[in-house]
């Protein structure tokens, strides 16, 4: 990831800043939020619908950030509804029964998490 460093009296370009971000933490976020709930799945996607974590196939490297691996374009409904926000957003599948408050918990869970590791 990169951005461009402008002067801000005259936005001449003075440079650029790069930094790398490692997607593993996410995916350890994503592996201890699911390990909680039995049978869940999670899969985090970036704006452009490409795999960040994957816990079903266990992040297998052939699926994350392939471009031809898209769920923005080929996920169907659901991902049409966590996509159709003016935010970040999520779509939940419940195939077994009361499982919106145990992905609301896990939801939590992440949100605290994340905010640990920005040390806030």
């Amino acid at each position: 990831m990169s951005v461009r460093i402008d002067d801000p009296t005259n936005n001449d370009s003075l440079g650029v800043m790069k930094t790398v971000l490692g997607i593993t933490l996410i995916q350890g976020v994503t592996d201890t939020a699911a390990g909680g709930i039995a049978k869940s799945k999670i899969t985090v996607l970036n704006d452009a619908g490409r795999l960040i974590a994957d816990t079903d196939s266990e992040h297998a490297r052939r699926r994350i950030m392939n471009e031809k691996v898209n769920l923005k374009a080929t996920g169907g409904p659901i991902m049409a509804a966590a996509y159709g926000k003016d935010q970040s957003g999520y779509a939940l599948v419940d195939e077994v029964g009361d499982l919106a408050r145990d992905f609301e918990r896990m939801r939590e869970s992440v949100e605290v998490a994340m905010r640990r590791m920005r040390g806030g």
